[in-house]
């Protein structure tokens, strides 16, 4: 099965707004560029041979390029059009892969759980669904092929698409991955992280936008 993979990253003056009342403008953005290194890293162990970056931040798609990927640029605005950017960008390969640009904890393993289960399914078209933790949200998703349904992220998409995958006709697996399920969106995610030990809000992790991994 040849698989593409898309991370989606917004740009960096607007990254993790939610975090204003614990991290100034600087702090998010490094952040923001902390999470997308590791996610990136992820899916470059799991040797995935065709992996792009969409943004409309031009820091954003420079290091992209420098990192391995194909730097893609957003023309719209919001998630999904940023994504069909993407898809437009991937619909060579059998089956497109979306990892959001905030899970530091995704592995290489995760990635390869998720191209096993779609190549398993007995038919030609699969939807796959990596969950966040509350099960509401969607945080990793392949489709086989990447035209399969449309995106529908945001507040609540896991229920979207489900209902879309079944609406094509494909009966989607969903998947909880510990790795794939955390996603750093809150104050409270950004002190777990730094209870595990990963992230500390006083260091700027300038090293890790230059190439370098954890």
């Amino acid at each position: 099965m040849k698989l593409a993979a898309i991370v989606p990253l917004n740009r960096l003056s607007h990254a993790k707004t939610r975090l204003t009342d614990v991290l100034d403008a600087g702090g998010r953005a490094a952040l923001s560029r902390w999470l997308a290194r590791r996610v990136l890293v992820a899916l470059q162990r799991a040797e995935i041979a065709h992996i792009g970056v969409v943004s409309p931040d031009e820091d954003v798609l420079r290091w992209a390029w420098q990192s391995g990927a194909q730097p893609i640029r957003q023309q719209d605005s919001g998630l999904n059009h940023a994504l069909e950017s993407g898809r437009a960008w991937a619909l060579h390969a059998d089956a497109l892969l979306i990892a959001l640009g905030d899970l530091p904890l995704l592995t290489p393993e995760d990635v390869r759980e998720m191209t096993r289960v779609a190549a398993n399914v007995d038919a030609q078209r699969s939807v796959v669904i990596a969950t966040d933790r509350a099960a509401q949200g969607t945080n990793m998703l392949l489709l086989r092929p990447p035209a399969a349904i449309r995106f529908a992220f945001g507040e609540n998409s896991l229920a979207r698409h489900l209902a879309l995958a079944r609406e094509a006709g494909i009966e989607p697996r969903i998947l909880q991955l510990p790795g794939a399920a955390f996603d750093v969106d809150t104050p409270d995610d950004l002190r777990e992280l730094a209870e595990r030990g990963l992230w500390r809000p006083s260091e700027r992790h300038p090293q890790f936008w230059a190439g370098e991994a954890s």
